[in-house]
């Protein structure tokens, strides 16, 4: 019963917003392209306004503009800039500090473990104990003497999950406040306040151009944040290969949002791009005072250009062999 009453009510209000003055002007296709956007903007018969952080999200959209007198646009880019700027950012440089110490402190964890190792070897060795005892006191030895380290140090493992614990919640807040502001309530200004070829932020994108920006905005972070790891592993290399795809596979589902919520993915994303890259630079971690490690980059863009030069030729050489074939 209370699933047939949201499906009513959802009708009802799509019907008023385009019979509404800001839609009425609207041609058929473009009022066809409202409602398939509205229902594949995941379940539209949810209103996630009732979660406490999707609600201070869209509170707070909301008093950006009307209190600022701004259009939708600018509110968006406004609240993006100054969340990321006050929020994420911090915490981008928090972690690259906390991860530059760990790099330096890898030799003193070595010389740890040849100690642990000689020690435990020895004793066993006297006490004529089995090989697997052996590695069993290393192993708890060696990981109760790091884990003191690096708790000493301040810079335990799990404080490098701060920036994506805080970062993921706050972007999927935002976007969800921007589909319940573009879908339920369904501001009239939305659909005149839009910038350039997206005036209307409740209908998608009809350009695609805020799509594929995202897209590419998302992928060259992603090799960025490779290119400033010092020792990638297997692990890291799966992780890259699961985010390149997902980038990927987020092109198609912005082409389907209302172009509110796209504007959204693509600035925040752009303003990823840039705060990664400028924190590439040796003179900005010297002033943010990010250690340097032995592996940093005195030419970071050089080395990424080089590194997107020998991928590029590979890639041709790659198709070439395909067209021969």
């Amino acid at each position: 019963m209370l699933h047939r009453l949201g499906v009513v009510r959802h009708r009802v209000m799509l019907h008023t917003v385009v019979r509404s003055p800001a839609t009425r002007q609207l041609d058929k296709p473009s009022v066809a392209l409202l409602h398939s956007s509205t229902f594949l903007a995941s379940d539209s018969t949810t209103l996630y306004s009732a979660y406490l952080p999707v609600s201070c999200a869209e509170n707070l959209l909301e008093s950006i503009h009307n209190g600022l007198s701004l259009p939708w646009w600018m509110t968006i880019a406004v609240t993006t800039i100054t969340l990321r700027t006050c929020i994420t950012l911090p915490l981008t440089i928090y972690q690259q500090k906390k991860s530059a110490k760990l790099v330096l402190l890898q030799p003193v964890v070595k010389e740890i473990s040849e100690a642990v190792k000689y020690n435990v070897a020895t004793k066993c060795r006297r006490e004529d104990l089995p090989v697997e005892v052996a590695e069993e006191r290393y192993k708890t030895l060696f990981s109760g003497m790091v884990r003191d380290l690096y708790k000493k140090e301040g810079c335990q493992p799990f404080k490098l999950f701060l920036l994506p614990w805080t970062q993921m919640p706050l972007w999927i807040s935002i976007s969800l406040g921007l589909r319940d502001l573009s879908i339920y309530k369904q501001d009239p200004a939305m659909a005149t306040e839009g910038l350039a070829w997206f005036s209307n932020l409740l209908l998608p994108d009809p350009a695609w151009i805020l799509p594929i920006c995202f897209g590419l905005c998302n992928l060259l972070n992603i090799e960025i944040n490779a290119a400033g790891r010092q020792a990638p592993g297997r692990i890291q290399a799966i992780m890259k290969k699961v985010f390149v795809t997902l980038s990927i596979v987020m092109v198609p589902v912005a082409t389907q949002i209302p172009s509110c919520m796209s504007f959204y993915w693509t600035l925040s994303s752009f303003y990823s791009l840039v705060q990664n890259s400028i924190l590439m630079l040796p003179r900005v971690k010297r002033i943010a005072r990010i250690p340097q490690t032995p592996k940093e980059s005195k030419h970071p863009f050089r080395d990424l250009y080089a590194i997107f030069s020998i991928r590029m030729k590979k890639f041709i050489q790659l198709q070439k062999q395909a067209n021969r074939k």
